[in-house]
């Protein structure tokens, strides 16, 4: 074994906020499945999110609109992690979505 991973949940949404500036969460997989529910729990909460899904636009417009629907901002980005080259101008457009959510601060 080379490392090892340590992960922790807390299952308490009450603190998803910066100086009282709330977070922004990015989920992978968003359109479907633990994804999209983590989504729409998120935005249940008020926390925006910006999620990635592979295939299906349509799915991952249906999010966007539960979410908007549930109280909060959601952007969906085409990504295929499988695909390395679909990686090169991803940075590029979380930046984008970020500005379109008036981040002012992402950590």
């Amino acid at each position: 074994m080379i490392g090892s991973l340590s992960f922790s949940y807390n299952s308490s949404l009450e603190n998803m906020s910066i100086n009282g500036s709330p977070r922004i969460a990015i989920v992978t997989g968003g359109s479907r499945g633990l994804g999209r529910s983590t989504v729409l729990a998120l935005a249940a909460r008020g926390v925006r999110s910006i999620f990635t899904f592979r295939r299906n636009a349509a799915a991952a417009g249906d999010v966007v609109d539960a979410a908007r629907s549930a109280g909060a901002e959601s952007v969906a980005l085409q990504l295929d992690t499988g695909d390395a080259s679909s990686f090169v101008d991803f940075t590029t457009r979380v930046r984008a979505a970020l500005a379109d959510l008036d981040a002012e601060r992402f950590d």
